[in-house]
C-alpha cells in the first residue's frame, strides 16, 4: 500500500499544528492508496485528489480544545470502491466531496459549535453511500447532496437551527433519509427512478420540508414535531405511499399523487392544521386525521375504487371543514367529526356509479353536512348526533340510489334541525329519521318508481314531502304534539 506521509508531508502537518495559515494540492494515482491528514488551526486549505481503485482519504480538521476556523477542504476521487472520510472541528468550514465510480462511500461529519459551515456531496455512478452529519451547536449550516446511479444511499444528520439541506437522487432503488433536531430547518428531497424511499424527521419549529419522487414503487415518510410545520409531498408513478404525520401548531399539509395503487395517511395534531390531498389514478387511498379546532382537509380523487377518509377529533372543535371529491365508479367517501363543538362542515361530493358517502357528526351546533351524487346505484348517508341549529343537504341525481339521513336518533333534546332531501332519478329511496323540537324535514322525489319513508319523534317538528312521477311509494310518521305534515304527490 502506499501511503503520502513523507518527511516534507509531516513538516506539513507539523507546521499546522501551530495555527498557520496553509494552502495545500494533493494529488495520487495508482490503486489501494491511503491519505491521512490532520490539521488545526485557522485558515486552512485542502485541495485532494485522488485516481484509481481502492483507495481511501481521511482527513481531520481541528480538535474540541482547539478548533478549526475558516478551513476549506476540496475532496475528489476517481475510481471505484473509493472512500473518503472528513471530519471537522470548529467555525465557518466548507466541505467538498466529489467521487465518480462505483460503490464508493463518502461521509463528512461537522461537530462542536458549527456554525457557517457548509457540506457539499456529489456521487457520479452506482452503489455509491453518502452521509453528512452535522452535530452539537450547529447553527446556519448548509449541506447539498447529489447522486446519479443504482442502488444510491444518502443519509444526513443535523443538529441545531436555521439549517439548509438539498439531496438529489436520479435512477432506481435509491433511499434518502434525513434526521433533524433543531429550529427553522428547510429540507428538499428528490427522487427519480423506481424503488425509490424518501424519509425526513423534523423535531423543531418552523421547519418547511419537500419531497418529490417520480417512478415505481416510491415510499415517502415525514415525521414533524413542534409548530409552524409546511410538508409538501408529490408522488408520480405507481404503487407510491406517502405518510405525513405532524404533532405541534399551525401545520399545513400538502400531498399529491398520479398513478394507481397509491396510499396516502395524514395525521395532525393540535391546532390551526391543514392538509390538502389529491389523487389521480385507480385504487388509491386516503385516510386524514385531524385533532385540534378550525382544521381544514380537502380530498380531491379522480378514477376507480378509490377510498377516502377523514376524520376529526377536536377538544373545542371550531370550525373544522372536511371536503371531498371523487370522481369515477365505486368510490367511498367517509367524513366524521367527533366531539367537536360547533360551526362545523363536511362536503362530499361523488359523480359516477356505484359510489357510496358517509358523513358523521358528533355534538354539533351550528354544523352542516353537504352530500352530492351524480350517477346510478349510489349510496349517501347522514347523520348528526346531539345536534341543534344544523343541517343535512343530501341531493342525488340517477336512477337506484339511497339516501338516508338521520338526526338525533333517540336523543329528545334536539332542536331546529333541519334534514333536506332531494332525488331526481327512477327506482330510487329516501329515509329519514329526526329527533327533538322544532325540526324540520323536507324531501324532494322526481321520477318514477320512487319510495320515501320518513319519521319524526318530539314536537312542534314539521315534515313537507313531495313526489312526482308513477308507481310512488311514501311512509309517514310523527309522533308528538303540536307537529305538522304537509304531502304533495303528483301521479
Amino acid at each position: 500500500m502506499k501511503k503520502v506521509f513523507s518527511s516534507i508531508f509531516s513538516l506539513f502537518i507539523y507546521s499546522l499544528c501551530f495555527s498557520q495559515s496553509n494552502i495545500n494540492d494533493i494529488n495520487q494515482s495508482g490503486e489501494k492508496n491511503e491519505l491521512n491528514i490532520y490539521q488545526n488551526g485557522a485558515p486552512n486549505s485542502l485541495i485532494i485528489n485522488q485516481i484509481g481503485n481502492n483507495n481511501i482519504s481521511n482527513i481531520e480538521q481541528g480538535v474540541f480544545d482547539e478548533l478549526s476556523l475558516e478551513g476549506s477542504i476540496n475532496q475528489t476521487q476517481q475510481g471505484n470502491q473509493n472512500q473518503a472520510y472528513i471530519f471537522q472541528v470548529g467555525k465557518n468550514n466548507i466541505i467538498e466531496q466529489n467521487q465518480t465510480g462505483n460503490a464508493n462511500t463518502a461521509k463528512a461529519t461537522q461537530d462542536f459549535f458549527t456554525t457557517t459551515n457548509t457540506i457539499t456531496q456529489g456521487q457520479n455512478g452506482n452503489n455509491n453511500t453518502i452521509e453528512a452529519k452535522i452535530s452539537i451547536f450547529g447553527r446556519n449550516t448548509n449541506i447539498i447532496q447529489n447522486q446519479n446511479g443504482d442502488l444510491n444511499t444518502i443519509t444526513t444528520k443535523l443538529d441545531g437551527s436555521n439549517n439548509y439541506v438539498q439531496q438529489l437522487q436520479n435512477d432506481e432503488n435509491n433511499t434518502l433519509i434525513i434526521n433533524v433536531s433543531g429550529d427553522d430547518n428547510s429540507i428538499e428531497q428528490e427522487q427519480s427512478g423506481s424503488f425509490n424511499i424518501a424519509r425526513t424527521d423534523l423535531n423543531g419549529n418552523n421547519n418547511l420540508v419537500k419531497q418529490h419522487q417520480e417512478g415505481n414503487n416510491n415510499n415517502a415518510t415525514i415525521i414533524a414535531n413542534n409548530n409552524t410545520n409546511i410538508l409538501l409531498q408529490h408522488q408520480v408513478g405507481t404503487g407510491n405511499t406517502a405518510l405525513k404525520i405532524q404533532n405541534g401548531v399551525l401545520n399545513t399539509s400538502f400531498q399529491i399523487q398520479e398513478g394507481i395503487e397509491n396510499n396516502v395517511s395524514v395525521t395532525q395534531s393540535e391546532e390551526f392544521n391543514s392538509s390538502t390531498t389529491q389523487q389521480i389514478g385507480k385504487n388509491n387511498s386516503i385516510e386524514v386525521i385531524q385533532n385540534s379546532y378550525e382544521g381544514k382537509v380537502s380530498i380531491t380523487q379522480n378514477g376507480d375504487n378509490n377510498i377516502s377518509k377523514a376524520t376529526q377529533t377536536g377538544r373545542d372543535g371550531i370550525g373544522n371543514q372536511i371536503t371531498q371529491n371523487q370522481e369515477g365508479a365505486d368510490n367511498i367517501a367517509n367524513a366524521e367529526q367527533n366531539f367537536t363543538l360547533f360551526d362545523n362542515t363536511i362536503s362530499q361530493k361523488q359523480l359516477g356509479d356505484f359510489n357510496n358517502g358517509i358523513a358523521i357528526q358528533n355534538s354539533s351546533v351550528n354544523s352542516t353536512i353537504q352530500q352530492n351524487q351524480e350517477g346510478n346505484e349510489n349510496t349517501t348517508e347522514a347523520l348528526q348526533n346531539n345536534a341543534q341549529n344544523s343541517s343535512i343537504t343530501q341531493q342525488q341525481k340517477g336512477q337506484n340510489n339511497v339516501a338516508v339521513a338521520y338526526q338525533d336518533f333517540q336523543d329528545s333534546s334536539a332542536k331546529n334541525n333541519t334534514i333536506s332531501q332531494t332525488q331526481r332519478g327512477v327506482e330510487n329511496y329516501i329515509s329519514a329519521l329526526q329527533d327533538g323540537i322544532s325540526n324540520n324535514l323536507e324531501s324532494l322525489q322526481v321520477g318514477d318508481q320512487n319510495i320515501m319513508n320518513t319519521q319524526q319523534i318530539g314536537s312542534e317538528n314539521s315534515i313537507n314531502i313531495s313526489q312526482f312521477g308513477t308507481s310512488l311509494m311514501q311512509t309517514i310518521s310523527q309522533n308528538g304534539i303540536g307537529n305538522t305534515i304537509i304531502f304533495e304527490q303528483n301521479n
